[in-house]
């Protein structure tokens, strides 16, 4: 056994059986018999059989206290230690709008829990989060907010696919999505959990820009951030006064307090916060450990989906589909096939350029030629050029939906 780059490699039983056997022939000298060898090597065999299986349970119980190696609830357990916890499976949300052919005559009620699901073999649920009511004289209720039953990717679905009522409320006779449901996430992998604790620990100083970007960025409900700093005395060009930082945020409205309390408890004491300038202004009041409050500013971008449509040629080797959008996730971020969220390499302001998208596509192997490849922001893009977005814009992209159409020639 030896420790190889920092982790315990067991041997193997052939590799023990051989060391019991030179210990055995050293023991007994040069001139014993080989059929007393023979016999020695089988009476040794489940020793070493036994004692190989000990390694391994020993590579178990210390690749569990190593960041780098620990897996599943040994990984939970570790990262708990630093305060960084495994994001659970989100369920994906909507809203639904619930009809009937002729305008009511009296009050119809969609109790909450009412459950509606896809068109399919295998039907993807979702219940209603809330009651309403379709009044009397209406044809319709809209805007009912809806949540998948299961968590995971696979209830993000596209606008009017929710279309079956198991059990019609009564005066109900159509349910449909009008957009898309979004927001269902797998559970974090180790391999994400693992690199949010590596960030943990090479923070340092939680006043550090990169202190503060992690902290944020570890906050329940962040999908991405971009940090603009003014580590000067006098105002920059985009107006942040000296010595002071806006982050733009992407995030759920429900965690905007939380980020703002992170920020307030992350940052240095001089560093003033900023908000409107790369993004829609977000301002909260932090309560201090003093009992004061505080404002704290942070801005929310304008996010923009980018629509690709590619046709690709192929041969043997290539990796699929899968790989090619999750490519063009990390480059413009966005959510990737796992559903697991991807910073990616654009920032708020950042151009989507064009040449970049057919590099990362090119990467993948298999490959031998992209035909076509169309942007846009809407779907069903024409677009061959770089995508502009404003100085409050950020772009994104989702390989969970039909935003990225990959057709093989």
């Amino acid at each position: 056994m030896a420790i190889i780059n920092g982790r315990y490699e067991p041997l193997s039983k052939e590799e023990i059986l051989d060391i019991l056997m030179d210990y055995a022939e050293t023991e007994f000298g040069p001139d014993v018999n080989p059929d007393d060898l023979s016999i020695i090597r089988t009476f040794y065999s489940p020793v070493a059989e036994l004692l190989a299986d000990i390694q391994l349970d020993l590579r178990e119980v210390l690749n569990a206290t190593q960041l780098e190696y620990a897996e599943d609830k040994a990984l939970d357990l570790l990262t708990a230690l630093i305060g960084v916890r495994r994001k659970e499976a989100e369920p994906a949300i909507g809203t639904a709008t619930f009809s009937r052919s002729q305008a009511a005559s009296t009050d119809y009620v969609v109790p909450a829990n009412t459950t509606i699901q896809t068109d399919s073999n295998d039907p993807i649920r979702y219940v209603t989060t809330e009651s309403a009511t379709l009044l009397s004289g209406n044809t319709e209720v809209t805007s009912v907010p809806i949540e998948a039953v299961e968590p995971g990717i696979e209830g993000n679905v596209g606008p009017n696919t929710i279309v079956v009522m198991p059990d019609p409320p009564t005066g109900i006779e159509s349910v449909t999505n009008p957009s898309a449901t979004d927001s269902g996430e797998k559970r974090e992998n180790d391999t994400n959990l693992r690199e949010r604790a590596k960030d943990e620990l090479s923070d340092g100083m939680n006043a550090t820009a990169k202190g503060v970007y992690n902290a944020i960025n570890k906050t329940d409900g962040v999908k991405s951030v971009s940090l603009f700093v003014n580590d000067t005395n006098t105002q920059d060009s985009d107006g942040r006064p000296g010595n002071s930082f806006e982050a733009v945020v992407e995030c759920l409205a429900a965690v905007e307090q939380n980020v703002a309390d992170t920020i307030w408890f992350t940052k240095a004491a001089g560093d003033g916060t900023v908000g409107g300038k790369r993004g829609s202004l977000i301002s909260k009041t932090v309560a201090t450990q003093t009992g004061q409050t505080k404002t704290v500013e942070f801005s929310a971008p304008t996010t923009k989906l980018v629509y690709l449509d590619i046709t690709l040629a192929t041969n043997q080797y290539y990796e699929g589909d899968a790989m090619v959008k999750d490519a063009i996730v990390r480059y413009l971020g966005g959510t990737l096939t796992s559903g697991d969220e991807e910073d990616g390499e654009l920032r708020v302001g950042d151009d989507v350029v064009y040449t970049r998208l057919i590099e990362e596509i090119m990467k993948i192997n298999g490959i031998d030629d992209i035909p076509t490849l169309n942007i846009g922001f809407t779907s069903s893009p024409t677009g061959t050029s770089n995508l502009s977005l404003s100085a409050n814009e950020m772009a994104t992209s989702d390989a969970t939906d039909s935003s990225i159409s990959i057709t093989i020639q």
